[in-house]
């Protein structure tokens, strides 16, 4: 598929004051460096509410991570850290290794394990997490979440990589409330939900397809690449 450029860039006020979901690339050894790459990254989000412990919904997301590595060179091991604020740690968070359960340590500021690349062999790191999307301020009812992605200082190029982001389980929620007195029809297409609800997304140059939306990379040389993934919406249920 057609390379998508990332076309909308924006500053935003410090991450750290919301829900940031974030991967972390591990601080590689310097044979990990030179010969491993990632060859392809499918990143799954799904939006849904739930009803929270205070018995008013609430906005949860669900990330499921595939990065598929390649190793050129010999057998090495590198830590990886998944950060989480101390405030909003994850509800859940679970990691596998060819399907294999890979054990993961608790530590104050996230989760650490240590990835093997056995030499000249193929590995896919899964990672499942839940995690709760917050409100940008206490007065204001909307809600988002954002992602940092990105290369991560492996050998390039990355040949595939994917994001989408499932907002069907989400858009459900809103038919079932008819949204009486919002000013959309009783039952809105997913595009007028796109439209009227959906407050932004970024970067640009994503495609929609059925209720999701997604962005396709391909052959990402650039060892320092990244973006953010951001997702903002009316929260019509609180």
């Amino acid at each position: 598929m057609k390379f998508v450029s990332f076309l909308a860039r924006r500053e935003w006020a410090p991450v750290w004051s919301v829900l940031v979901i974030l991967w972390l690339a591990p601080a590689l050894h310097a044979n990990c460096t030179q010969d491993v790459q990632v060859v392809s990254s499918r990143n799954y989000y799904t939006l849904f509410l739930s009803s929270g412990r205070t018995g008013l919904r609430e906005a949860l997301l669900r990330e499921i991570s595939l990065d598929r590595f390649r190793n050129f060179g010999s057998t090495c091991v590198t830590p990886v850290h998944w950060r989480e604020l101390p405030d909003h740690p994850y509800l859940e968070l679970r990691t596998l290794i060819d399907g294999r359960l890979l054990p993961v340590r608790k530590r104050s500021n996230g989760f650490w394990t240590r990835l093997t690349f056995p030499a000249g062999q193929e590995i896919e790191l899964c990672r499942d997490t839940l995690q709760q999307a917050l409100a940008r301020n206490s007065q204001e009812k909307i809600d988002f979440f954002e992602n940092l992605i990105g290369s991560g200082g492996y050998r390039t190029p990355i040949e595939d990589y994917w994001v989408i982001v499932d907002l069907g389980k989400i858009y459900t929620s809103f038919l079932q409330v008819a949204a009486i007195g919002q000013g959309t029809p009783s039952s809105p297409t997913f595009q007028e939900f796109l439209s009227g609800q959906i407050i932004q997304i970024f970067p640009g140059g994503y495609q929609i397809q059925g209720n999701t939306i997604w962005w396709h990379w391909q052959k990402i040389y650039a060892p320092n690449w990244s973006t953010k993934i951001h997702v903002e919406w009316k929260a019509w249920y609180r």
